[in-house]
């Protein structure tokens, strides 16, 4: 059970064939007010199992992509709170986790998740044009996620759960955050926008931070993290 921003959150677990299914109907017909979670699941359906739902039926490919979108929408989630507001517009590359589909020029289908994350925290999306074309709009982005790759990542972390890598990770950038290049005198932290400026900007171009809908997480889970 978990009660977060005003939502109860009520996980039903068991072993297969323990009856979760007959129980969780019961609840919903004796509490109207609940509303049921429709997962993702790889395996096929049983018998009078209908797919959308009882379940999202998926193979393993699909199943791995979802769980790379809900990191992608999540990350959205922890960035504002880190960052004390939301940024009225922020560009992307044109990523399978945001886009179904490229149209003309910079026009994108968006997905049906990034679009219900977007239309909640009220920010403008840009994408950068596909290709060499596009490749100056990044910055030297690419370069920097090689360079945190090889820096927190080289070797392969070990840990016990999701939450223990994210808090080894952010350790890991406010280190970096600390750390001087050559002989100037600057943090690399402090060469950025400080918080001052932040909130001084932050009125202008930063939207109020807001609370995450439940429509836009996918249900896709992993139970080993190495």
């Amino acid at each position: 059970m978990s009660s977060t921003s005003g939502f109860l959150l009520l996980i039903l677990s068991s072993p297969s064939g323990a009856g979760k299914t007959t129980l969780t109907r019961m609840l919903l017909e004796q509490c109207p007010e609940l509303r049921f979670s429709v997962s993702h699941t790889t395996r096929a359906p049983r018998n009078g199992e209908v797919d959308g739902r009882d379940y999202h039926f998926v193979d393993r490919a699909r199943f791995v992509e979802l769980v790379g979108q809900e990191a992608f929408l999540e990350g959205h989630v922890t960035a504002f709170a880190r960052l004390g507001g939301v940024p009225a517009r922020i560009r992307y590359d044109n990523a399978r986790a945001l886009v179904a589909r490229v149209l003309r020029g910079r026009d994108r289908a968006e997905t049906e998740r990034f679009t219900a994350l977007r239309s909640h925290y009220g920010f403008d999306s840009f994408f950068c044009i596909p290709g060499e074309e596009g490749a100056h709009e990044k910055g030297g982005i690419e370069g920097e996620v090689g360079r945190q790759r090889r820096r927190f990542f080289v070797p392969v972390p070990r840990v016990k759960s999701l939450a223990e890598l994210n808090r080894r990770l952010e350790a890991a950038d406010r280190a970096d955050l600390a750390r001087h290049i050559g002989a100037r005198r600057k943090t690399v932290g402090a060469m950025g926008v400080g918080a001052a400026e932040m909130r001084s900007y932050g009125r202008a171009a930063m939207c109020r931070p807001g609370r995450a809908p439940a429509s836009a997480a996918a249900t896709a889970r992993s139970d080993e993290w190495r």
